[in-house]
């Protein structure tokens, strides 16, 4: 059963109203909730961050002109202890936002935020690593969006610090499905101030105007006038969301990160699929392939939920062919927006050649 007593806890009504209106303005969620801002503040620093509860930003990719890819790489074996540095490498020369190694295989996925007229240039230096022997295989998806999901409060139990979850009854909870529609990649609606101001956000949603100026070094006037009309005005932030990630002390032993990857669903099964992914408490981001041929949940939850959550599945999804790709938490990374990789005069940039020496060079083995 949901917890009821939910719907009356402050901490419940403060976290639905972050998902309106984002965690920095105390005040005006203050004001919508009725709870004095002191105690606003508080409950957010105290009892929501301190205990692996935080407000994020979704950031409106398309109109920073980038296109999300699901990047698979199986590195050979000769090279896979060096992986996680050329990954990150990759980060600053490749436009890479997340990786993750895969157990028990060991391949990598990993998530590209490329200008589309970059992506042929980007398959060539992919292909140039399997030509060097780096790479045994990859295989690459272009994603259509990639849609945020929050937390589900009424789950959780703000008291215990646990969740909640009644499993036998919630394949019959209700949700909306809201369609995603697939929008023109055009030319980037940004500046490089507007980025820095996102990859902050994305680093620290809570942090102020002033912190923020104080980091890039501007004037608040300057940080504020571009947040104001450029960041939220052109809708550069697709919405604000919460997440449940765990306490620093859970994060590596306790919580299991998964992702379930179905292919080939017709437009029927996709909406059914959907619908059981956006159930689940612990859902942190669907995805779906230009093409349709991929459909993909990103999941975490604790480690003692994940019985329950094969038996949902199989309860829930068994008549379609899907794969759970289970995480290495002590061998993944986010990254922010690649920031590095946009020049004020000539917008994105990306040179093939510079990323492959970045990566040769942590690769003594193939000099020369």
């Amino acid at each position: 059963m949901k917890g009821e007593y939910h719907l009356e806890n402050e901490l419940y009504t403060i976290v639905e109203t972050i998902k309106r209106v984002g965690p920095r303005n105390v005040s005006l969620i203050s004001r919508l909730t009725g709870i004095p801002v002191e105690t606003v503040r508080y409950k957010i620093r105290r009892q929501l961050i301190k205990n692996g509860i935080g407000g994020h930003i979704s950031v409106n990719y398309n109109k920073l002109g980038l296109v999300r890819n699901w990047l698979v790489l199986d590195f050979d074996e000769k090279y896979r202890e060096m992986a996680t540095r050329m990954l990150a490498a990759l980060s600053k020369t490749g436009y890479l936002i997340y990786y993750g190694r895969i157990l028990p295989r060991g391949t990598y996925v990993s998530i590209i935020a490329l200008p589309p007229s970059l992506r042929v240039q980007y398959g060539e230096l992919l292909d140039r690593l399997m030509d060097l022997g780096i790479l045994a295989s990859y295989e690459m998806d272009e994603l259509a969006w990639i849609r945020h999901l929050s937390m589900r409060p009424e789950y959780y139990d703000f008291e215990t610090k646990m969740w909640k979850v009644d499993w036998a009854s919630l394949h019959q909870s209700k949700v909306i499905v809201n369609k995603m529609m697939d929008s023109e990649v055009g030319e980037p609606m940004v500046d490089k101030t507007d980025l820095l101001i996102l990859k902050e956000l994305q680093i620290d949603s809570m942090k102020t105007i002033s912190k923020i100026a104080k980091r890039l070094e501007l004037k608040p006037k300057t940080v504020r006038y571009h947040y104001m009309e450029h960041v939220l005005r052109r809708g550069l932030i697709t919405n604000f969301i919460v997440k449940w990630q765990g306490s620093r002390e859970q994060m590596h032993r306790s919580i299991l990160n998964a992702f379930i990857e179905f292919r080939d669903l017709t437009e029927r099964s996709l909406l059914d699929v959907q619908k059981v992914f956006h159930r689940l408490p612990f859902t942190w981001f669907d995805a779906v392939s230009n093409n349709r041929s991929l459909y993909l949940a990103f999941l975490s939850l604790p480690v003692t939920q994940f019985i329950n959550l094969l038996d949902y599945l199989q309860a829930s999804v068994s008549a379609h062919r899907f794969e759970i790709k289970l995480v290495d938490t002590f061998c993944a990374e986010a990254y922010t927006i690649p920031y590095e990789m946009f020049n004020e005069t000539r917008g994105w940039v990306f040179s093939p050649e510079k990323a492959l020496k970045a990566l040769i060079d942590l690769v003594p083995l193939i000099k020369g």
